[in-house]
């Protein structure tokens, strides 16, 4: 299990846990994912680190492959995407 210091680029939340089958993890807010940052369905490189963030499943699932800044915004005018 790591609770290292993976923290979603998103929402700011730390602490997460790479390990989604942890059996003592509370909610999928605290599990790390990988982001394309660009969508690789919008052309975004699969394996580009530079188009790769650290996210929690919960913002992960929300940006789907919007643009980041199309998800920015929307997350900053307090809709609920995450």
């Amino acid at each position: 299990m790591n609770k290292g210091n993976l923290k979603c680029a998103y929402c700011q939340r730390e602490y997460l846990d790479s390990n989604k089958n942890n059996p003592f993890r509370k909610r999928e807010r605290e599990v790390a994912t990988v982001d394309h940052i660009i969508a690789t369905s919008k052309g975004g490189k699969k394996y580009d680190e530079k188009n790769m963030c650290v996210s929690c499943e919960v913002c992960n699932n929300a940006k789907k492959d919007l643009g980041l800044e199309v998800f920015l915004k929307k997350k900053s005018q307090g809709n609920s995407l995450c």
